[in-house]
């Protein structure tokens, strides 16, 4: 099903539109293009935002998990970013990342399933104390009930 939600919250505008579909036994895939906005009083936080997502989800278990895989792109745009003087044409951030979410479905105890997430980011900006890269592995447990 296709969906769009414009929403508001605190300053920030956001729209998003997801078409989703499922892929029999191989799976359901999910795109999603998003957009924001930010107002504030604080010229640096006044921002406009798009975002492309895309994301594989798994039916059945692969081994012992089930996998959930996504990677998108973001672009954030800051017109009126400054540093003691304004920065000409403003701060543009550009963020990919890619993840993949392994819950050990088979492993559970107590209706609780392990959660394996490894999900690697790079931003790069025309502002360079704001380029980073990085690799986040996270554990948790996810309710089964």
């Amino acid at each position: 099903p296709d969906e769009a939600e414009p929403q508001t919250i605190r300053g920030c505008d956001l729209s998003r539109a997801r078409r989703r579909a499922r892929l029999d036994e191989a799976g359901r895939v999910a795109l999603s293009l998003g957009r924001g906005t930010t107002q504030s009083a604080n010229r640096n936080a006044v921002s406009e935002d798009w975002a492309v997502q895309a994301r594989w989800t798994s039916t059945e278990p692969v081994g012992p998990a089930a996998l959930d895989l996504r990677m998108g792109a973001q672009v954030i745009a800051f017109p009126d970013y400054a540093v003691l003087f304004p920065v000409p044409g403003g701060r543009s951030d550009e963020r990919y990342w890619a993840s993949v979410e392994a819950t050990f479905t088979e492993w559970d105890m107590a209706g609780f399933a392990p959660v394996v997430m490894i999900e690697a980011s790079r931003t790069d900006s025309n502002v360079s104390r704001f380029d980073m890269q990085g690799v986040t592995v996270s554990f948790g447990l996810r309710s089964r009930f």
